[in-house]
Parts: C-alpha cells; structure tokens; sequence
C-alpha cells in the first residue's frame, strides 16, 4: 500500500500516489524523468529506424489536433524526437500526401516493432496555432504522439 506522503507527478500536476487517477504514479524525486524516450537513426541502404522506449501517464491526457484535414486526440510529448499517426488517420485525410521512405519503429520489449513510413509535410492545428511537420504514418495505433518541438 502506497504511503500518503509521496507525492505521485504528472507535469504541473501533483497529487498523492495513492490517489493517482492511473494507478500507477511515479514517486517524486525532484528530477527530471522524461515521460517517453524516442531515438531515430537513418541507415544506408535500410529504412530508417525510431526506438519508442518508455510512455508514462501523459498518453492519458491528450489534445483536439487537426492532422490535416483530419481532427484527432493527441498526445503532445516534448521529449519525442518523432512524431507518430496511425495509417487510419492517414487513411481520413482527403488529400493524403505521397507516402515517403519506408521507416521501422522498434518498440519496447522483445522484436517488438512496427513498420511505416514518412509522409509530410503536413499542417497540424494545435489551438490557433498552425505547424507544418512531418509525421511517421504507423499501423495499429490506438493515438497520435505528436512532439512539441514544432
């Protein structure tokens, strides 16, 4: 049973760990953990390649974001170096843009991994502010990872 003294952080947020609307809170250590850790390496001659380590809480707080044509719930991470949609979203857009390079995102656990690919750019609507960047297009995705490095 968790102790009511630690303190369990989201971002901004703080509550206690035992009342962590996820279940799952993190102890509070007055560092920064990155809630998800991405790597991306292009390759001679393969496709490129992304590594998603680790996804923390924050895929439970997500974001109205227009992917193109397309409005979606979001997830916006700041500590991803690419930003993921599902083929399904890609597969609502309108005017799809021309599939890109061929790309294979590895995931945690063991051969775990998913093949995509690049399209974009494309125009994201986060509030009243437009983007344009390009998106990793990946099957069998439930939510879009979008990063905030844009």
């Amino acid at each position: 049973m968790a102790r009511r003294d630690i303190s369990c952080l989201f971002g901004d947020l703080e509550h206690f760990r035992c009342d962590c609307r996820m279940g799952v809170g993190s102890v509070a250590n007055k560092e920064s953990i990155p809630l998800s850790v991405t790597m991306a390496a292009e390759q001679q001659g393969k496709p490129e390649g992304g590594r998603v380590s680790q996804l923390g809480s924050a895929a439970q707080f997500r974001l109205k974001v227009q992917v193109g044509d397309v409005m979606v719930d979001a997830v916006v991470d700041s500590a991803a170096e690419v930003s993921l949609i599902s083929d399904r979203v890609y597969k609502a857009m309108k005017q799809p843009l021309p599939k890109g390079r061929d790309v294979k995102l590895l995931m945690t656990g063991k051969d775990a991994s998913m093949q995509g690919f690049v399209v974009g750019p494309v125009k994201l609507k986060i509030g009243n502010c437009w983007y344009h960047e390009h998106l990793y297009v990946a099957r069998q995705m439930s939510i879009c990872y979008l990063v905030s490095t844009f």
